[in-house]
């Protein structure tokens, strides 16, 4: 049999016992990702029919995100955050769970805090990024102080205007271009770093080409220290 049809027997096989919870240890490891696509839908449906508790361990975060209800991140044997999918991926509370979550990998960015009246403003990297006051952030304190910034690649946007200016927009380079149909994800050379924004398939950009880039979505401040999360 193949490694699809072994895994719907052993499944089958659980079952029939009708067991109170289903432990599922990594049961697609060994399926390629077509396979893997399709067992997982069959799970979800089962799932959803039986009704039946199930704990789902997987190294897989698209696994973990698209079968969940509540997601637990494990790190070095200890729980790191436990929620559900939208608060893992759009509240991550460590810089372990926000750069483990989410495909294509959060973007990060070092610098610092610096206050300017009563709004808060990130250096770092060849950029400046305003954030609002140190209020709204939620950030404790004057809101200053060595961070690392995510931003997700749907919340970097490219604008080619190359005019275009606002608190958040800083200048970037295209470094590569990954296309997969309905969007392509644009990698973007950002001082030393790079960053990575989803963007429409008929945007017209190249490589090598300099544009304008705005953090237009969501944020992510993390302490640089200890990777727990800053603002709200």
């Amino acid at each position: 049999m193949s490694g699809g049809q072994q895994q719907r027997v052993a499944l089958g096989r659980a079952l029939v016992k009708e067991p109170a919870v289903f432990l599922l240890d990594e049961p697609f490891s060994n399926l390629d990702a077509a396979l893997r696509s399709r067992m997982r839908t069959e799970v979800k449906h089962l799932h959803l029919r039986l009704g039946t508790t199930s704990v789902f361990v997987t190294h897989d975060q698209e696994e973990a995100m698209t079968l969940s209800d509540i997601i637990a991140v494990m790190r070095d044997g200890k729980l790191v955050q436990a929620g559900s999918q939208a608060e893992i991926y759009g509240r991550p509370r460590h810089l372990y769970v926000a750069t483990f979550v989410g495909k294509p990998r959060m973007g990060l960015l070092e610098g610092t805090l610096v206050a300017e009246g009563t709004d808060v403003m990130f250096a770092g990297n060849g950029v400046r990024i305003g954030l609002g006051s140190a209020e709204a952030q939620g950030l404790d304190g004057s809101g200053t102080g060595e961070v690392t910034l995510g931003i997700r690649a749907e919340d970097l946007v490219i604008r080619l205007d190359a005019d275009a200016t606002g608190p958040r927009v800083f200048d970037a380079t295209v470094q590569l271009l990954e296309p997969i149909g309905s969007d392509t994800y644009v990698e973007l050379s950002v001082g030393d770093t790079s960053l990575v924004s989803r963007a429409a398939p008929d945007l017209p950009v190249t490589l090598g080409l300099p544009v304008r880039v705005e953090a237009a979505g969501r944020l992510h401040l993390f302490d640089r220290t200890t990777g727990d999360r800053l603002n709200r």
